[in-house]
């Protein structure tokens, strides 16, 4: 099992905070288009919580952390690799932002 984050700050507090290895994607774009290593069977994808973005060429009423988490989870679905979406409970916004909470600091 290992993971993989969108940034690295948020990457480093899922690992702390599962116990797993966590790869840093560092961006949105990147997240979507991570190739994990052929021996991962089992995939943590540690989600951002964004706003809504809707517009008249971007659609995503989701967030697009959530959307790069989901394109990814499908890539990995046809790679045969378990893919998981975690989400971090409002309001943090990332799993940087549940550290931080759970340290009593904020992020």
């Amino acid at each position: 099992t290992m993971g993989v984050a969108e940034g690295i700050e948020t990457a480093l507090a899922a690992s702390l905070l599962v116990g797993v290895p966590v790869w840093a994607a560092y961006s949105a774009s990147l997240l979507e288009a991570f190739v994990p290593p052929k021996i991962c069977r089992e995939l943590l994808i540690f989600a951002d919580r964004d706003k809504p973005r809707i517009g008249p060429r971007i659609w995503r009423p989701e967030g697009q952390g959530m959307h790069s988490a989901r394109v990814l989870q499908a890539r990995m679905a046809e790679r045969g690799v378990a893919a998981r979406i975690l989400l971090p409970n409002a309001p943090a916004e990332d799993f940087a932002d549940v550290w931080a909470a759970k340290m009593g600091r904020a992020a």
